[in-house]
């Protein structure tokens, strides 16, 4: 077994030679050469992510008390009423529409911790609103 496997490994190494010196008998540029190229245009792309930072306007930490708002419905529909209440509660703080209000993943599973039939009394959070009135809920730390 083992000598079967030492010569499919030389032969790969033999055909990767021929490779190269035909690269170079033919004037390309070999494959190491083009690897820096796509270096600078991944340099690029990240340039336009750091182009496309939320400015903030306005960011505020709060304890979210869901019990109390959720007090009135039966502990079965507490769970799914608890992203709807963070999102409104958002919206009226930074008086905005409940459209432009994103919820970080983190927070969603944070309402989630306790499962199903549980409910989580307060919630810590920073909310941060942009430029254009886009409003963020983040995990506060």
């Amino acid at each position: 077994m083992e000598s079967k496997q030492e010569e499919k490994f030389v032969l790969k190494q033999a055909a990767e030679e021929l490779k190269k010196k035909q690269e170079e008998q033919k004037g390309e540029t070999p494959a190491k050469e083009e690897k820096p190229a796509a270096k600078a245009e991944a340099g690029k792309k990240e340039g336009k992510k750091e182009e496309k930072k939320r400015e903030i306007v306005l960011e505020r930490l709060y304890t979210i008390p869901l019990k109390r708002f959720l007090h009135d419905r039966s502990q079965s529909k507490r769970y799914k009423r608890h992203g709807p209440t963070v999102r409104a509660f958002a919206a009226k703080h930074f008086k905005t529409a409940e459209e432009n209000v994103r919820m970080d993943n983190k927070v969603s599973i944070a309402l989630s911790k306790c499962g199903r039939n549980k409910m989580l009394a307060k919630l810590k959070v920073k909310i941060s609103k942009d430029k254009e009135g886009k409003v963020l809920i983040e995990l506060a730390a």
